[in-house]
């Protein structure tokens, strides 16, 4: 009675080790599959507003591709650790309902290489999807997806309360659905077959199918929290020498020209507070920053900081002669008057006079820069749409935040969602 009932036990052992092991490698070609999703969803919305749209979902690929180690159209190499996107094996023949002596059979590439589809139709259950995202959707955090790849969280159709986002998904699949495999649209890579657990008593159809893996990213265009440098002549977009305030920026109005002025040299009178910007009728506008006193941060105090983030106080820079002026605001780009001379882009920093702190960014064209004559200067900039920074900015983090008080991150958070036309970075959402 003992021996038949340890041979029992061990068999249920031997079967359930199995299905362990077949949804081990299950969960690593889905890790595998959705790593790569995460990339290629950040890249296709990060390029949407500097690339058309054919180009970014092409960017997009070749980045997935890159996560299974070969570039887009090339072929993988030989390399006996290349993991792909899961095992590429199936099984064959066998007999009866628990397909018995079914044969092995292993893939031309070892391991499934995806071939993602561009979607230019831009159909729901496409391999790449651009559209908007319900980030408060009570389901997101379950990632939930309908039969036919449909989501609440997740449409194509435009909506002013919800994130510009874009959405990547590969799928390895029995094939029994149509929405699969569309030529241009969608693609599966074969489901992953039981290989251990086929003595174990599942029903057949189960068996059949295999083990459907799916992997699903959603990046969303989230307020940017933090913004690098500029460096125009080396076609950096980042932060410029000054910084608008925030209900100045809230007032003018988009794609037209605003105007900035401030005092040049400390040896004529000041018409403006040094460093200060306001209008030609006055008023404060911003301020002239100094860049080399930008906090630390706060792991490395050593080091110093080549971004401004949200809560970062303001340092305002005074004292400014005409030739600094004129080449830092101009970031030694040329005049506007020189050949080959461009409108440079910056991703202004936003902040709140009361608290001095920033707040927020958005996006200008500067224009142009001249001296008045009577030692101030005048910069021309103009108020962009709210852009998605494809470099240099990121919605993941915030450095200022640290070391204030709850109540001055939550006023800094509060203030950070009323900025006008705030400029964006993409973020992964699901």
């Amino acid at each position: 009675m003992v021996h038949l009932l340890v041979a029992m036990l061990l068999f249920a052992f031997f079967a359930i080790s199995g299905l362990v092991i077949d949804l081990g490698i299950a969960r690593i070609s889905q890790g595998r599959m959705a790593g790569a999703t995460d990339t290629s969803a950040i890249e296709g919305l990060r390029l949407k507003t500097a690339t058309p749209d054919a180009d970014c979902r092409i960017a997009a690929a070749e980045l997935l591709l890159s996560n299974f180690a070969y570039k887009f159209g090339v072929t993988p190499p030989d390399d006996p650790l290349h993991f792909g996107a899961g095992p590429d094996v199936a099984v064959v023949g066998g007999v009866g309902s628990m397909d018995a002596l079914g044969t092995v059979t292993v893939g031309p590439n070892v391991v499934y290489l995806p071939t993602p589809e561009s979607n230019l139709g831009n159909a729901d259950h496409g391999d790449m999807v651009r559209g908007f995202v319900d980030v408060d959707d009570p389901t997101s955090p379950l990632n939930v997806e309908a039969s036919d790849y449909s989501r609440t969280d997740f449409t194509t159709t435009f909506a002013p309360s919800l994130d510009e986002g874009f959405l990547v998904r590969l799928r390895r699949t029995p094939g029994t659905s149509p929405l699969d495999e569309q030529a241009g649209v969608s693609s599966r890579g074969p489901a992953l077959p039981y290989l251990f657990a086929r003595g174990s008593f599942m029903a057949a159809g189960m068996r059949a199918a295999g083990i459907t893996v799916r992997a699903t990213a959603i990046a969303a265009a989230r307020r940017t929290t933090t913004v690098g440098l500029s460096n125009v002549p080396a076609g950096l977009v980042g932060a410029p020498v000054f910084v608008l305030e925030f209900d100045y920026w809230n007032s003018i109005p988009v794609n037209t020209d605003s105007f900035l002025r401030f005092q040049g040299s400390e040896i004529l009178p000041p018409l403006v507070s040094p460093g200060q910007l306001d209008g030609p009728a006055g008023g404060l506008r911003g301020l002239l920053v100094d860049r080399a006193a930008l906090p630390a941060p706060t792991a490395f105090p050593a080091l110093t900081r080549t971004s401004w983030s949200i809560g970062d106080e303001v340092a305002q820079s005074t004292g400014l002669d005409t030739d600094w002026t004129e080449a830092k605001i101009l970031d030694g780009l040329g005049r506007p008057e020189q050949p080959g001379y461009v409108d440079p882009s910056y991703y202004v920093p936003i902040y709140k006079a009361d608290i001095g702190r920033i707040v927020g960014f958005g996006s200008i064209h500067l224009t142009s820069a001249s001296d008045n004559g009577d030692g101030t200067w005048q910069v021309t900039i103009r108020k962009t749409d709210s852009t998605i920074a494809p470099l240099n900015a990121s919605a993941v983090e915030a450095p200022g935040l640290a070391g204030l008080s709850s109540g001055t991150t939550q006023t800094v958070l509060g203030l950070l969602a009323q900025v006008d036309l705030s400029l964006r970075a993409a973020a992964i959402a699901r």
